[in-house]
């Protein structure tokens, strides 16, 4: 029985090509490519697909909601993230989001082979992508430890989506001081979005309350 792959990846000329190189392997075969999540999740629900090769950067619905969706509905479907220039943050959320491995889009094909068939079997071959997001969630691990309660509070807002005059005037604090903890806080944890931020308050076991209505770029760090 052949492995049964779905490339979601939103630049066409690479995923063409992949797909024409992994259908060339006798015990694969490429089901369908998807430019976007959500033409992802529509393929899976009507096409028998094993193996997912995900790109996390995507229009309309990235692969941390992929990842997502796929998870909540308990799927068996295994994902490999394909990695290009991205953020350890985002490949650690998918990493707790339930991918198997990370592969770089450089890597060579006999590799990659390698790496998909070591997935599909039930493996989770540990790739050089994979061992440094794997380093990123241990030194997240130390870092929090270290955090003051003043720095938490400021977190915890971080988390909720508030923006820094709000934290400012919600914990009497002066702008400078916001701005500060912020500054530890993304250098401490690695982080700069929203998500970020709620996954290092949870780690750490406070109290979060998400407003869905500000997007992850209100609360990046001060250039």
């Amino acid at each position: 029985m052949p492995t049964h792959i779905l490339i979601a990846d939103d630049h066409s000329i690479f995923a063409s090509l992949l797909r024409d190189v992994l259908n060339e392997i006798e015990d694969f075969r490429v089901v369908d490519i998807a430019s976007d999540g959500e033409q992802a999740l529509a393929m899976i629900k009507v096409s028998k697909v094993d193996v997912v090769l995900l790109d996390l950067v995507m229009p309309r619905l990235g692969g941390l909601q992929v990842l997502r969706e796929l998870r909540a509905t308990k799927s068996p479907i295994k994902v490999i993230v394909l990695t290009g220039v991205g953020s350890n943050d985002a490949m650690a959320e998918a990493f707790t989001l339930g991918a198997r491995t990370f592969v770089e889009k450089s890597t060579d094909l006999e590799e990659l082979v390698r790496i998909i068939r070591a997935v599909s079997s039930g493996d989770v071959p540990l790739t050089s992508a994979a061992s440094e997001v794997m380093r990123a969630l241990v030194r997240r691990k130390f870092a929090v430890k270290g955090i003051s309660d003043s720095d938490k509070l400021v977190l915890t807002h971080l988390a909720a989506g508030r923006v820094a005059k709000e934290i400012a005037a919600d914990l009497n604090l002066c702008l400078s001081a916001v701005y500060k903890a912020q500054s530890r806080l993304v250098s401490r944890l690695g982080v700069t979005t929203r998500e970020g931020f709620a996954r290092a308050a949870g780690e750490l076991g406070l109290d979060v309350r998400i407003d869905a209505s500000r997007s992850s770029a209100e609360t990046g760090a001060k250039p």
